[in-house]
């Protein structure tokens, strides 16, 4: 009897940690103590998109003028060019085109190559000199769009490119087209936390997503004028729009 006390005391430590053992496995197999995996969520949120779009009316045309000018000699060919943008650019001044709307986007000065056969073998020789002049002019008053549409057809230009119709400045509706969509993604939110029995709560983040491409409206006019009585041309509308990618709290 002695040894087996002396044994249970000099293993007294590690019969302590077996009876502890046994009792939180025993207290387990019974219910009152879980053992598993600890894991803790992270807030519950939900992320949706938003939109808004708004139908402004166009407020300026862009033109394109362009003169071309062919010569055996580069400078005639140089000053019938420079003679010819002149008279169109003083033209525009007329109608009423201020100086900062008007500007030479384009000088373009080459000798054309002329091909011939020489005992049946192609070659080129150096050819009439080529000149273009491209005039870009501006129009902020739309309402003269038919007027100046009209004049430059009937100006000596080789081509005419336009009128471009775009929108002058959309800065001042980008505020306004932002907070729509992102009203609009808080409507998607709500509506889908209240399905599921939550409510929403504040506004954990926003990303601004993308705004839709503005494509100018274009014509096409050959000079020497269109006949009918004039071109007749509607500004018409361009559509902006905007995006957001708004993440909300669930509660």
């Amino acid at each position: 009897m002695q040894q087996l006390r002396q044994i249970v005391l000099n293993h007294k430590p590690y019969v302590f940690t077996v009876l502890v053992l046994a009792t939180f496995i025993t207290l387990s197999t019974l219910g009152f103590i879980k053992i598993g995996t600890v894991k803790i969520e992270a807030d519950q949120t939900i992320t949706v998109t938003g939109s808004s779009e708004k139908q402004k009316k166009n407020e300026r045309a862009t033109y394109s003028a362009g003169i071309t000018v062919t010569n055996a000699e580069k400078a005639k060919a140089v000053s019938e060019a420079n003679e010819k943008s002149s008279r169109i650019t003083q033209a525009v001044k007329q109608f009423g085109i201020p100086q900062e709307d008007m500007k030479t986007s384009n000088i373009n000065v080459m000798q054309d190559q002329e091909s011939y056969y020489d005992n049946g073998i192609l070659k080129y020789r150096p050819g009439n000199w080529r000149v273009n002049i491209n005039i870009e002019i501006v129009l902020k008053d739309i309402k003269r769009i038919d007027d100046l549409t009209n004049l430059l057809t009937s100006l000596e230009s080789t081509d005419l490119y336009g009128p471009n119709l775009s929108l002058d400045s959309s800065n001042e509706d980008e505020s306004v087209l932002l907070a729509a969509a992102l009203e609009n993604a808080r409507e998607k939110a709500d509506a889908l936390a209240q399905s599921s029995g939550r409510r929403l709560g504040k506004l954990v983040s926003v990303v601004e997503g993308f705004s839709q491409s503005i494509y100018p409206i274009s014509y096409y006019a050959k000079a020497g004028g269109m006949g009918g009585g004039g071109a007749e041309i509607e500004p018409g509308t361009t559509t902006l729009s905007k995006m957001v990618t708004a993440t909300f709290r669930l509660e």
